[in-house]
C-alpha cells in the first residue's frame, strides 16, 4: 500500500501544533441515534439510505458552520474532535451537541411523515489528552486515546438515564458554565478507572417547558449522595410526576433498589 510523503503528513497535519509529548488536550464528542440498529433491520434500504445521505450532509454542514473534525464511523455512530484549532473546545462541543440535536431533529419531521419509527439522539463528551494526526488520505483524522473512548462510553449512558447529552468532569472543568444549564446526575466507579466518575447532563433548549424545578432536583440529589434515600425518594417521586424528569426517575428506581457502585 502506498504510504504518503513525509511532506504530505507535515502539510495536512500543520495546523494540529502538537507539544513534543505528541499528545494534546482535545474534546471528543461521540453521536448515535437511539433507535436506529433496530430500525436498519426492519425499513425499507431505500429510506434508510436516504436518511443516511441526509444525517451525514447535516453532519458535514456542522462541520463547516461550526468548526472541529468529525470521524465518521460505522452505520450512524461518529465521534467529533474539537481542539484541533481552538482552545474553548469543550465549550465548542456543547453548543455542537446542541445544534446537532436540532438539526436531526428537524430532519425526523419528513422521516416520521413517511409513518417510519422515530429516532432519538445520544451524545457523550469528553476533554482529555489524545494524539490526533491528519495522515492525508481517505481515512482522514486519527484520534487516539482513552477520551475517545470514555466519550462514546458516556454516549451509551445516555439510554440508562433518559438523557440526550452527557458530559465527563474533565470536560466540565473546561466549559463556560453561565453558557448552559448543566447538572450533576451521578457518581459512578467504572471498571478500569480508579477514581469515581461524575457524570453531568447538558440540558437542551426547549427540553423541557419549564426548568425551575432544577433547584429541587439539586436538593434531592444533594439527599441522595448523603445516603439520605427515603428523604430523595419523596422529591425524585415528586419531580417524575409533575416534571417527568427521566433522571428523577432513574434516580428514585435506585432509591428503592440495592445499592450500584459500578458500571461495566
Amino acid at each position: 500500500m502506498d504510504q504518503p510523503s513525509n511532506n504530505a503528513l507535515k502539510r495536512n497535519s500543520a495546523f494540529l501544533e502538537t507539544p513534543e509529548s505528541g499528545r494534546r488536550e482535545l474534546t471528543v464528542l461521540s453521536l448515535s441515534l437511539r433507535g436506529f440498529a433496530r430500525l436498519a433491520e426492519t425499513a425499507p434500504v431505500t429510506d434508510i439510505m436516504e436518511f443516511l445521505g441526509a444525517y451525514f450532509g447535516q453532519l458535514e454542514a456542522m462541520s463547516a458552520a461550526y468548526g472541529g473534525r468529525f470521524v465518521r464511523s460505522l452505520g450512524d455512530t461518529v465521534s467529533w474532535v474539537h481542539g484541533l484549532a481552538r482552545t474553548d473546545h469543550a465549550t465548542h462541543a456543547c453548543h455542537t451537541a446542541i445544534e446537532l440535536t436540532r438539526r436531526i431533529r428537524l430532519l425526523q419531521t419528513g422521516w416520521l411523515a413517511r409513518a417510519l419509527p422515530p429516532l432519538d439522539v445520544d451524545i457523550g463528551i469528553s476533554t482529555g489528552l489524545a494524539v490526533a494526526n491528519d495522515f492525508g488520505t481517505d481515512t482522514g483524522i486519527a484520534v487516539v486515546g482513552d477520551v475517545v473512548d470514555f466519550a462514546a462510553h458516556l454516549r451509551s449512558l445516555n439510554m440508562v438515564y433518559g438523557t440526550h447529552v452527557l458530559l465527563s468532569e474533565s470536560a466540565i472543568r473546561h466549559t463556560g458554565k453561565d453558557l448552559f444549564k448543566i447538572r450533576e446526575i451521578d457518581v459512578l466507579q467504572i471498571r478500569g478507572r480508579p477514581e469515581p466518575v461524575r457524570l453531568y447532563e447538558l440540558i437542551l433548549p426547549q427540553q423541557y417547558p419549564d426548568t425551575g424545578w432544577l433547584t429541587e432536583f439539586g436538593r434531592g440529589y444533594d439527599l441522595f449522595r448523603a445516603g439520605l434515600r427515603s428523604q430523595a425518594r419523596l422529591v425524585f417521586q415528586h419531580l417524575a410526576e409533575i416534571a417527568g424528569d427521566p433522571v428523577s426517575r432513574c434516580l428514585l428506581e435506585r432509591c428503592t433498589g440495592p445499592r450500584r457502585r459500578q458500571e461495566d
